[in-house]
């Protein structure tokens, strides 16, 4: 039997959203329809049915979503490129501050990251359970070591900003990744492009000061774009680039 493509992966992915989505909206109003205009039987049945295919078609996606994600083989998205006005990270950095707090995100803080790098971490509150979470990566040669170091740094200074009792339903994240001089890892990293999950948001950036360049990563798929859109937006702001 002939393996699925990564197309028709997502395509089912897609086809279970809508599924989803319409199956709830059946079960909220056909609900209201029957407890008034039919039987309490017929209420009783209709709202166990309608209800079951919803929660059947929600576990579903949910069990699809990492087996078919996982296995996607990562293609080459090419990152948009964009000038970059600074002469060094320090110039950038302090740009950013403000701009960031402009935003509402406050700074959180900061881990060194080897000898030269370090990893800084600015959030903000969007919503009852949702963070906004700006990271910077600053080394000057990015590796696939460095990177894993980089992401434990980000996930303790998460835990200890907000500790094990506050319950966060989704981040979205912005990852800026600055470095002196590219390496094949940094442009097979910018060039995976962003990938979006149902709850969180991904917007992967490279910054080079080398040839004084901004990469920011196109999007993966169309699955749950707005959210790489607000992001991308976003970013484009903070940085005030000019298209």
């Amino acid at each position: 039997m002939n393996k699925l493509s990564n197309k028709r992966k997502e395509l089912i992915l897609k086809v279970l959203v809508v599924c989803g989505c319409v199956s709830g909206g059946v079960f909220a109003v056909g609900s209201l329809v029957t407890m008034f205009l039919f039987s309490q039987k017929v209420f009783e049945i209709f709202t166990a049915i309608s209800f079951g295919v919803f929660a059947f078609i929600g576990i579903l996606f949910m069990v699809l979503l990492p087996v078919f994600g996982n296995s996607f083989n990562q293609k080459s998205i090419q990152a948009e490129k964009f000038q970059l006005y600074f002469d060094s990270y320090n110039l950038m950095v302090n740009y950013l501050n403000c701009s960031l707090a402009n935003e509402s995100y406050s700074a959180q803080a900061i881990i060194p990251l080897g000898t030269d790098g370090e990893v800084k971490v600015y959030v903000k509150q969007t919503g009852m359970r949702t963070i906004g979470c700006f990271t910077m990566v600053y080394i000057p040669e990015l590796s696939d070591r460095i990177l894993e170091t980089a992401n434990n740094c980000v996930t303790e200074i998460l835990q200890n900003s907000y500790g094990e009792n506050t319950i966060i339903s989704s981040v979205n994240m912005i990852s800026v990744f600055c470095v002196s001089k590219i390496t094949p890892f940094f442009k097979r990293l910018i060039n995976s492009g962003s990938q979006q999950e149902l709850k969180n948001g991904r917007l992967m950036v490279g910054i080079s000061f080398g040839d004084k360049k901004i990469y920011i990563s196109k999007p993966s798929s169309d699955f749950m774009i707005i959210k790489y859109k607000r992001l991308r937006k976003q970013f484009i702001r903070i940085m005030n680039i000019k298209k």
